[in-house]
């Protein structure tokens, strides 16, 4: 395996320790999808250059990457790992599928909210790797975890995600977040439904409409 060659300290000094930190504390005070002040915009897209140091095995990217999600979590600093999955053997599967489903677990909106976005239009839209992110999202899932997934599985193919309903639909506390799931695979733009299963559905969660 190669020797990691790019490390943490360097890629932060490529930005600049003091532009580094603002970013960070942005990316933690600004509301999921609001904007950045124009001289952090960048910052995140400055970073991914640590995805073209191959003197570095993919596994010590990866895990760098990962850091650096977890200090700025943003939708951004998740595009370049997604764009090497096809890449990825066990290991590095296992390391983002972990930190996925801990972001998902998280109590914190702002660690998970660009995890589940990132599932949502980079993972579960995509037919090659729809199946397996489900399927892992899915491993010993947290309440909270449940509610981020069913939010954001309108473009779950509906054979996938129909045994969650299953799962959830016999305790009270799920039924408003199946609608919900039901709503999303009808408008979301890459949404799955099958229209007269989906039907039965709502006449099942609401008997007396």
């Amino acid at each position: 395996m190669l020797r990691p060659r790019v490390t943490y300290d360097e890629i932060v000094e490529r930005v600049g320790q003091q532009r580094y930190r603002a970013a960070c504390e942005c990316a933690w005070q600004r509301p999921f999808g609001d904007e950045w002040p124009d001289r952090l915009d960048m910052v995140p897209h400055e970073l991914a250059d640590l995805w073209n140091d191959e003197t570095t095995s993919l596994a010590a990217r990866l895990a760098l990457a990962l850091r650096v999600y977890r200090e700025m979590p943003c939708y951004a600093n998740t595009m370049d790992a997604m764009h090497f999955f096809d890449e990825y053997g066990p290991a590095e599967k296992r390391m983002l599928w972990d930190a996925y489903r801990d972001a998902l677990d998280s109590p914190d909106d702002r660690l998970a909210e660009p995890v589940a976005y990132s599932l949502w239009v980079d993972y579960f839209e995509k037919r090659d790797t729809v199946e397996e992110a489900w399927r892992e999202m899915l491993l010993e899932p947290t309440d909270r975890r449940l509610e981020r997934l069913l939010h954001a599985c309108g473009p779950v193919p509906w054979k996938l995600k129909e045994p969650l309903f299953e799962r959830l639909a016999d305790t009270p506390r799920w039924r408003p977040f199946i609608r919900q799931a039901l709503d999303a695979a009808e408008s979301d733009v890459y949404g799955q439904t099958d229209p007269t299963a989906a039907e039965a559905w709502r006449r099942r969660l609401n008997p007396a409409s």
